[in-house]
């Protein structure tokens, strides 16, 4: 598990307020692109150098708190979620801003909020917990 600090977070949380609307649906759209086609370069080229993942698994989907720091790691942890076989990625509002829902067949298994700072993506929370998931899922008919 790697740590991450409160002031980390902090600058985090003040750099994206900071990014305009219109850069942050930008890169998440580019997040989208080039993670579903497991594209590292092109993920690494839109992260900031020092982007953390941050993943909430829960009690059922066992992960660390941060599971990758750094544009390298990072950008094969993504391409990894997001271009996985039998993967669909959708576009939605995620916490005020836009973010991605995985879905392998009809159930999301995965909701990834990016943090835009200046430098790129800075961090991306990654939600994996099935009972945190259940407004994500598809209607069953």
């Amino acid at each position: 598990m790697i740590a991450v600090d409160a002031g980390t977070l902090a600058r985090l949380a003040e750099a994206a307020r900071s990014v305009p609307r219109t850069e942050h649906d930008r890169l998440t759209r580019r997040l989208v692109a080039a993670g579903g086609a497991g594209d590292v370069r092109a993920l690494s080229a839109i992260l900031a150098p020092d982007v953390i993942v941050v993943s909430d698994g829960g009690e059922a989907v066992p992960a660390a708190a941060a599971v990758a720091c750094g544009a390298d790691d990072a950008g094969w942890l993504v391409a990894a979620l997001l271009g996985a076989q039998g993967i669909r990625l959708t576009l939605a509002e995620v916490n005020g801003r836009l973010g991605v829902v995985v879905h392998r067949g009809r159930d999301a298994v995965a909701v990834v909020a990016p943090e835009v700072g200046f430098g790129g993506i800075a961090a991306l929370w990654v939600v994996r917990n099935p009972a945190k998931l259940r407004a994500w899922q598809a209607p069953r008919g």
